[in-house]
């Protein structure tokens, strides 16, 4: 059964400034209009250091971010478990992340901490430029609304299987 606090946290991560990277913060935009039920949603921007700050709590957080993965084209929308043993390591923290300390490191320490929930799942669009002033990649920014879609859906269907017996 769900506890009475948000049982749901979505943290966004990107530069909303910065090309690409503010894949993060338009689909976080997108996803408090659908007002989803049972979720907060926060945008860490360049600070993912302050997913520790929500945590613990949620039985279920969602990643949303910017990802940075050479075999696959611009605007690649990527979706997987945290903990799947098929996940791909992620890359060194100066090439995965722009905002300092990575996402990743605060789930690893979360983690470590014993914060973590025991539902991780990432949502990701690769990336081109992330330089401060530039436009996000017409490409990205057509990847926004589907993540938006599945990330509802996601949730719905996290939901719904937490409320059976």
């Amino acid at each position: 059964m769900l506890s009475s606090a948000c049982p749901i946290l979505i943290a966004a991560c990107g530069n909303a400034m910065a090309g690409d990277d503010a894949f993060g913060p338009r689909v976080a935009e997108v996803l408090i209009r659908k007002r989803l039920p049972a979720v907060e949603i926060v945008n860490l921007g360049t600070k993912p250091g302050g997913l520790l700050d929500h945590l613990p709590g949620p039985q279920l957080l969602l990643v949303v971010d910017a990802a940075v993965q050479d075999d696959k084209p611009v605007g690649h929308l990527i979706e997987l478990d945290w903990f799947a043993p098929s996940r791909p390591p992620p890359a060194h923290e100066a090439v995965l992340s722009s905002h300092g300390v990575s996402i990743a490191d605060e789930i690893g320490l979360a983690d470590r901490l014993g914060m973590l929930p025991r539902h991780v799942h990432l949502v990701a669009c690769t990336i081109g430029s992330t330089h401060s002033g530039q436009p996000m990649h017409e490409a990205v920014q057509r990847q926004v609304p589907p993540a938006a879609r599945r990330i509802a859906a996601y949730v719905g269907h996290w939901l719904e299987k937490s409320h059976k017996p």
